[in-house]
């Protein structure tokens, strides 16, 4: 919990800044830091009824549970966070809920990860999110390539996203 209750933060921005607040140790690769705030994330979330709050906190918790090893539980939380964020009528970012469940579709060895992937990278270029279809488009390369390792897709898919990538400062992909 980080002492965040103790200073008089209210639930509601408490509960934000522990979900942005897992962000940093989850791309670092320190997971397990990065699952005791998504863990926490989630539980100041659902009492709360904080639905868009709630889907990011899921889908980072989701994140760090596959990166731990925790396929079944991380998977759930993933897809439970981007149904939750969809049926909430959310729109924006939709795209990066999708691409991380994607990946970890693609960690666990899911046929699925291809179609999820797919549709974060269209509603990514829809919507003009950019670091979002830069990220997606090389998690859809990463599955072409594990679905058809001598194809010329992925090496595409690749590209696509180091030009995006390259043209917004998002390196290393």
């Amino acid at each position: 919990e980080r002492g965040l209750a103790s200073d008089g933060t209210e639930p509601v921005a408490e509960a934000m800044l522990c979900s942005l607040r897992t962000i940093v140790p989850l791309v670092q690769g320190e997971f397990v830091e990065a699952a005791e705030l998504a863990d926490t994330a989630v539980r100041l979330c659902e009492p709360s009824n904080l639905s868009v709050w709630l889907s990011n906190a899921y889908s980072l918790r989701g994140s760090t549970r596959v990166w731990l090893g925790q396929i079944d539980d991380g998977l759930a939380d993933l897809e439970r966070g981007a149904t939750l964020y969809e049926t909430a009528g959310a729109k924006a970012s939709l795209s990066f809920l999708l691409y991380r469940w994607a990946e970890g579709l693609l960690l666990a060895g899911s046929a699925d990860a291809a179609r999820v992937a797919r549709r974060a990278v269209e509603l990514a270029a829809c919507a003009g999110e950019r670091a979002n279809e830069a990220s997606a488009l090389h998690v859809l390369g990463q599955v072409v390539a594990r679905d058809a390792p001598h194809g010329d897709a992925a090496d595409a898919h690749y590209r696509r996203a180091l030009v995006l990538g390259t043209e917004i400062g998002l390196r290393p992909l």
